[in-house]
């Protein structure tokens, strides 16, 4: 990006991250700190053995990892988040911190299978130390005139968001005997891409696209950043960026950066890059391949009759739909049986004419507290009914006897299994969970079993079988880094998605005789998710460039490939950019047992903690703000000053807003100098004292397929003006007051 354009970005720059809640917990939750090297962990009471691994792991690998982006250390405040169903994380700047989400997601070929907290930590503190590494030359510049956010600002501008993201993932592959450039899942938005010959420019997987997919900026980061350190070294990146950062060369700083320390042109490089994913990816590109808009076809179910698909059709220009598809002499018809509510994701059971799912609700006052409640939904009427309430179940499965099977995930990430009514959703019994188990997409085996997929605490995964009556459990795969999910059970047979090499394909289990079969890959597309198993024929979804797209196979057992242990437990080769490293696979020889100091963390620990500046032009407004906020957004403040370019006068402010009650309190104060009026056709000139202080409440009442959000307040208003002048003893100096009451409320 040119730097020609910054002045203009910062006369309305505002650097902020969506994830964020401000005062989003409850008054009573305390909070405690681990001081660790380089890192303060701070979490809710009762969350410690959370907070001393992601100081363990931090503080163990830093100093392995730090020399491949730099030197520079600076600490870093991160935030434990236990209360949220959803599976994220960031770092920003203005306040320099970060937030960890707990909550593992269900999808196992999304992330992988190791620890969900390791992973976090793994990759969230690559960004810290990409953030203490950029603050150099010109950037440095911006930090110094401008705080945290004009860093920010001067960062992005420089190094592009593929780098970020791209050099996060590798650290999390490099350190972990996984990560997502293990994870063929991650590929296959390119191969797809690929296979269908569709070769887009840069600037298209760059900046994306609102008509075609085109995959992320973490894909091709991942692509870029492994090639650059596979043929130019380990400290190539850190050449680069710090380059880059610095903005050595003015225009276009990192393609510059790029030459210099590679000698090769970015657009030479870049092709190379592509290129070799793309000959190892072994594609073939199809020819005639009909483009379609993109829509996703997911979690195919067979109505009880075999006549029908039940399936959740989602896209672009369209919300995710439960849709019904029926064949009828060669012709296809589909219907929707009814827009999905809200959902972390699309999946859901079918049996006996009713639809099982999950639907995310927000708690309405408090951000970092949500909910996954199930929903039955009659596939004949279309009629929905809420079945738990506050809830945090996911993957819910539904027997034939109208009881239900879901994953209870608790606030910090365990889970356990919860046998529930189908009717009124009362919990029949809770089942133990020993091993330490993370279940994924549990389903019905018969009247007194459930398989799972799960993920062990060594980062394995495997199938086990659940005794319903005493809570018991059984390995029924061999343990390993080979990803599995969604299962499905036909008889005494459990079929499932797992890793196949480079891609993801349907296996089998046959209980009885205790054999592992290859049954099918998918080959009009990237991988085989969701198997369904019919007499005669396999039904799964499968990536192509339009989205996931239902395929029928036809199969027979016949033709099944039997894998051996030894086949089964075999692991990919890595590439020697993954092991030729010092911090290669080093995450499991952390210390964990290492002791931290420990202590309580106060709320309002450094509650201004001013961190940036901002000017803004608002002609005839021309003012700058230095902004701040506290560790745990509960408290944020605002010093400012304005000039009037039209009435010429000058106004000192100061805001402040807590949220870390149930309504917000506001408080603020101007002080407005040389102000100007009219009074009988004279002017006059006056200073303005402004005070007010108020309560407002903002709720978040979404719900269902509606977001649905309102603000209610009340601020008084103290004003005392001052004459100057003539004017001053015949006016005299009168002081008033005002309430001003409001309510906002938007639904979309």
């Amino acid at each position: 990006m040119k730097l020609i354009l910054l002045p203009a970005f910062f006369l309305f720059f505002c650097v902020s991250v969506s994830a964020q809640q401000f005062g989003g917990f409850r008054p009573s939750v305390k909070f405690r700190q681990i001081n660790g090297e380089g890192v303060r962990v701070i979490y809710p009471k009762g969350f410690d053995s959370a907070g001393l691994r992601v100081a363990a792991v931090v503080s163990g690998l830093k100093n392995l990892t730090l020399p491949t982006i730099g030197t520079r250390e600076q600490k870093i405040n991160i935030v434990l988040q236990p209360s949220t169903t959803i599976a994220n994380a960031y770092v920003t700047m203005g306040p320099f911190r970060s937030e960890l989400y707990l909550t593992p997601a269900q999808n196992s070929f999304d992330l992988g299978s190791i620890s969900w907290l390791d992973m976090l930590a793994v990759h969230e503190y690559r960004h810290v130390q990409q953030y203490n590494n950029f603050n150099v030359g010109l950037s440095r510049v911006f930090r110094i005139l401008f705080g945290q956010q004009g860093q920010a600002l001067a960062n992005a501008a420089a190094v592009p968001n593929w780098f970020w993201e791209g050099d996060a993932v590798f650290q999390e592959t490099l350190v972990s005997t996984q990560g997502r450039g293990r994870v063929p899942f991650f590929f296959n938005d390119y191969r797809a891409l690929w296979s269908e010959g569709l070769d887009y420019s840069y600037m298209k997987l760059r900046n994306g696209s609102l008509r075609d997919f085109v995959p992320d900026h973490y894909r091709l980061g991942y692509m870029f950043v492994t090639y650059g350190r596979q043929k130019y070294g380990a400290g190539f990146w850190k050449d680069v960026t710090g380059d880059a950062a610095a903005y050595k060369g003015l225009f276009y700083p990192f393609q510059r950066a790029i030459k210099k320390h590679g000698n090769i042109s970015f657009n030479q490089f870049r092709t190379e890059a592509i290129n070799g994913f793309k000959n190892e990816s072994e594609t073939t590109p199809q020819v005639n391949r009909q483009r379609r808009p993109y829509m996703d076809e997911e979690f195919p179910a067979i109505t009880e009759d075999g006549n029908s698909i039940i399936y959740v059709r989602s896209g672009y220009k369209n919300i995710p739909a439960f849709v019904k598809r029926s064949t009828e002499n060669g012709k296809r018809t589909e219907s929707i049986i009814r827009v999905r509510d809200v959902s972390l994701d699309n999946h859901f059971s079918l049996k006996n004419g009713k639809i099982v799912y999950a639907s995310r609700r927000q708690h309405p006052r408090w951000g970092w507290t949500d909910y996954n409640e199930l929903q039955v939904l009659d596939v004949a009427t279309g009629k929905q009914q809420t079945l738990t309430h506050r809830s945090r179940y996911f993957s819910p499965d539904i027997s034939g006897d109208n009881k239900i099977i879901a994953v209870d995930v608790q606030p910090g990430g365990k889970s356990f299994l919860h046998l529930l009514d189908g009717n009124t959703g009362a919990l029949l019994k809770a089942f133990p969970n020993p091993e330490n188990y993370f279940y994924t997409y549990p389903r019905f085996a018969g009247s007194n079993r459930v398989i799972s997929a799960v993920r062990t605490a060594a980062g394995d995964m495997t199938i086990v079988s659940i005794d319903l009556s005493d809570g018991s459990s059984v390995q029924l795969t061999p343990p390993g880094k080979r990803i599995i999910a969604f299962p499905s059970v036909v008889g005494d047979t459990i079929f499932f998605s797992a890793t196949d090499k480079k891609t993801e394909s349907v296996f089998a289990l046959v209980q009885s005789q205790k054999k592992l079969f290859r049954v099918a890959s998918a080959t009009g597309g990237q991988g085989a998710y969701q198997p369904v198993f019919l007499p005669d024929k396999l039904i799964f979804s499968s990536f192509t460039a339009g989205g996931f797209k239902l395929q029928e196979n036809q199969v027979n057992a016949r033709g099944w490939a039997e894998m051996t242990e030894q086949e089964w437990n075999v692991e990919p080769t890595d590439a020697a950019v993954l092991t030729g490293d010092v911090a290669s696979g080093k995450l499991y020889s952390i210390d964990s047992g290492k002791s931290y100091s420990e202590d309580t963390y106060p709320k309002l620990t450094r509650p201004f903690n001013f961190h940036s500046l901002r000017p803004l032009v608002d002609d005839p407004n021309y003012s700058f703000s230095i902004l701040g906020e506290n560790v745990l957004n509960t408290l944020q403040s605002e010093l400012s000053f304005t000039y009037n370019r039209t009435e010429q006068y000058k106004q000192f402010g100061f805001n402040t807003v807590y949220g870390g009650l149930f309504p917000y309190i506001r408080a603020g104060v101007d002080y407005t100098m040389d102000r100007r009026a009219r009074y009988r056709g004279n002017r006059i000139y006056f200073n303005e004292l402004q005070m007010r202080g108020g309560l407002s409440v903002p709720l978040n009442l979404s719900k269902g397929r509606s977001f649905i959000r309102m603000n209610i307040g009340s601020d008084y208003v103290y004003t005392q003006p001052t004459f100057q002048g003539l004017y001053k003893d015949s006016i005299g100096d009168r002081d008033y007051s005002s309430l001003n009451n409001y309510i906002s409320f938007s639904h979309q």
